[in-house]
């Protein structure tokens, strides 16, 4: 059994062979380590509103707004066009993502637990929702800081009394 600690919360995981080795790459073009569905675990949307996270090994997070891109999509066949070869519907899909996709720089303990998530999905071990929780309680202050207010619709935090 292997424990991982981060800010009080704990992440059990049995493995074989596990690594714990974390070496950046040191090539100008950073490599995708891992992706995650992130969902802010202290916002009254909860579950409802998710992003599409890919994190590099310099550890660069892109957020993708997924959901808010829909709602805002006036096109909804605009996929489709892009898919038979338009264009036009390439670009405006590409100015989409941009517009809908956030970066921001993500903490060395966040970052292990992302390498971690993807360790264990590679060798066929389930993710648990108490995993998921970990990662996104450790994902949340980032999330908060560095893409909620630059959101054409952000969330709502919910505030702790304590």
């Amino acid at each position: 059994m292997w424990h991982f600690e981060i800010a009080g919360f704990r992440l059990l995981a049995i493995m074989a062979n596990m690594t714990t080795d974390f070496r950046h790459s040191d090539t100008r073009h950073p490599s995708t380590v891992g992706e995650y569905a992130f969902c802010a675990p202290d916002s009254v949307e909860g579950t409802d509103r998710d992003f599409e996270l890919s994190v590099t090994d310099d550890r660069t997070c892109k957020w993708e707004d997924m959901q808010g891109r829909m709602a805002a999509r006036v096109d909804q066949m605009i996929v489709i066009k892009e898919i038979i070869g338009d264009p036009s519907a390439k670009k405006e899909v590409e100015r989409e993502k941009g517009a809908f996709t956030f970066e921001s720089k993500i903490g060395e303990d966040a970052y292990r637990l992302i390498v971690e998530k993807e360790s264990l999905t590679t060798r066929g071990i389930e993710i648990t929702e108490e995993m998921c929780a970990i990662l996104d309680n450790a994902l949340a202050p980032y999330f908060w800081k560095d893409v909620n207010p630059y959101l054409a619709t952000p969330l709502t935090r919910i505030r702790s009394s304590v």
